[in-house]
């Protein structure tokens, strides 16, 4: 019957390994950190083992990073939409269609931060 991973196998491979898949993640998302512990986590739980564990840490540490990086963007479309969907109506005069502008871009940026 097929074993997991042992922990000292992943102990040694988190030492070896960790640091470098952070940096990868990095490249791509804002939570480098959560995509190599998923990717841990994951491996852990496979069974039996990937023949290649540091290739299949790099594999999956760049696909949930690459998803990350898409669910980011999404959600700053989605606010940006929003933002702009709730934008009134630019007023006829110059100093009206300014304050409008103004306050529709701090109104988009509000919702950005968030």
């Amino acid at each position: 019957m097929a074993q997991p991973i042992s922990s000292s196998e992943l102990a040694e491979l988190w030492q070896q390994q960790a640091g470098v898949l952070e940096a990868l993640a990095a490249t791509r998302c804002d939570s480098p950190e959560d995509c190599v512990q998923e990717a841990f986590i994951r491996l852990a739980a496979t069974i039996p083992p990937p023949r290649d564990p540091v290739a299949w840490l790099y594999q999956v540490v760049r696909n949930r990073s690459l998803n990350a990086l898409r669910a980011s963007v999404r959600r700053r479309n989605l606010t940006a939409n929003l933002a702009d969907s709730l934008a009134p109506p630019v007023a006829q005069a110059p100093d009206a269609e300014l304050q409008e502008r103004q306050t529709h871009h701090a109104l988009r940026d509000a919702l950005l931060r968030l």
